[in-house]
């Protein structure tokens, strides 16, 4: 008899999930007006291929934004990992030599697609892979008007891409854990 894989779990010394409420809250509006459609359909009898084609949009649409409602981040001992979506991306501590916080101006300047970054929550560009949620507009929540560094950039050696950037509500926690064992692994 074969020997069973097991999996090994080490020991997370930072995990955080960052959920977009604006996502979750369309996602919940369409889903209601879904039921609503349907329920008029079903009481009007009156069946439209406009109306079917509507609703499956609708449905598609709302599950693109529960999946994309919330972005995990873990690191253990060895690795980071963050999952985004359908999208996962995991580098070990020996593969990093960098990190630092920035901004994203999601209307001016910035990378040369910034105006997908806005619509799309992944986009790969100028060799820089960027995860946003689209909550995180770069504010605080004391102050509307005070601006504060909410992506992580992880620069990157032995990789397709140069610099890897995902939102988070910590980042100078983030970036501590990070330095601190980008540091014990060189």
């Amino acid at each position: 008899m074969p020997a069973k894989k097991t999996r090994i779990h080490e020991p997370k010394i930072y995990t955080e999930t960052v959920i977009d409420p604006g996502c979750w809250g369309l996602a919940i509006i369409i889903v209601c007006v879904l039921v609503l459609v349907g329920y008029l359909i079903y009481v009007s009898g009156i069946v439209a291929w406009g109306n079917i084609v509507a609703c499956l949009f609708s449905a598609v649409v709302a599950l693109y934004f529960f999946i994309f409602g919330a972005l995990k981040i873990s690191a253990t001992t060895s690795a980071i990992a963050v999952r985004f979506g359908i999208y996962k991306r995991v580098y070990s501590w020996e593969d990093i030599y960098d990190c630092y916080t920035e901004n994203i101006d999601y209307f001016t300047g910035g990378i040369e697609n910034r105006f997908l970054v806005t619509i799309f929550p992944v986009v790969k560009a100028d060799g820089k892979l960027i995860f946003h949620t689209f909550g995180n507009l770069g504010f605080s929540d004391r102050n509307q008007y005070e601006e504060v560094k909410r992506q992580v950039v992880l620069c990157l050696r032995r990789h397709e891409i140069e610099e890897f950037s995902f939102s988070t509500r910590k980042p100078k926690a983030l970036v501590d854990v990070i330095k601190k064992h980008i540091s014990d692994s060189q």
